[in-house]
């Protein structure tokens, strides 16, 4: 995946593959998939029809697409990793500004809603399943699908290496999303005495 990370970090995530002019296709990761999960739902009943074979090509792109999403390399895509892998994406494209709670809350609704109502890891097949549904119901079009799955891919690989550390946990387990910190008062002063710090002399004093 070198040359695809090495093309999004050098043309910026705006220069990635977008539908011909749609106007719910944003221009970033977040925008789209939000779109893609969230504006075109389905029922239960149409999430367990299997979705016919698509090219090798596209099959390629969306496992490439889930193992990028599966930060923990455990064969799963859990819910805080959905939501890790998003704020990050927000990070890069609104900056210091951007609300994480708000990003938060929306993509644990989104797992929620769509892939897992009590919020278990899905494996690759219920992934595959809802993606292909979800490009389907937007277009048809397998050439259209391939890159918007394309941009899905580009904007994934620069949060991953613009966020190695917190992003990239291979192997191993994935650390719940952090909590808000409770402030902790400053111990309050014993009263007793002050330990002193002997100054530092040099040549022989």
């Amino acid at each position: 995946r070198a040359w695809r990370r090495g093309r999004a970090l050098e043309g910026g995530p705006h220069e990635a593959a977008v539908p011909y002019g749609r106007p719910s296709m944003g221009g970033t990761f977040g925008s789209v998939m939000g779109h893609v999960l969230s504006d075109c739902r389905l029922g239960r009943g149409d999430l367990h029809e299997e979705p016919g074979l698509r090219s090798e090509r596209l099959e390629g792109m969306m496992e490439e697409l889930f193992h990028l999403h599966d930060l923990n390399a455990n064969g799963t895509l859990e819910e805080v990793e959905l939501v890790k892998l998003n704020e990050k994406i927000a990070i890069l494209h609104r900056g210091v500004d951007a609300d994480r709670e708000s990003v938060r809350t929306r993509y644990r609704g989104i797992f929620r809603s769509e892939l897992d109502p009590e919020g278990e890891p899905i494996p690759y097949t219920t992934f595959r399943r809802y993606m292909f549904r979800m490009l389907d119901a937007l277009d048809p079009d397998e050439p259209t699908q391939a890159m918007i799955v394309d941009q899905f891919i580009a904007e994934a690989d620069l949060a991953l290496a613009a966020f190695p550390g917190s992003l990239k946990i291979r192997p191993g387990t994935l650390a719940a999303l952090p909590q808000k910190r409770q402030h902790t008062p400053a111990p309050k002063a014993t009263g007793g005495p002050t330990p002193q710090v002997r100054p530092v002399t040099y040549g022989g004093g």
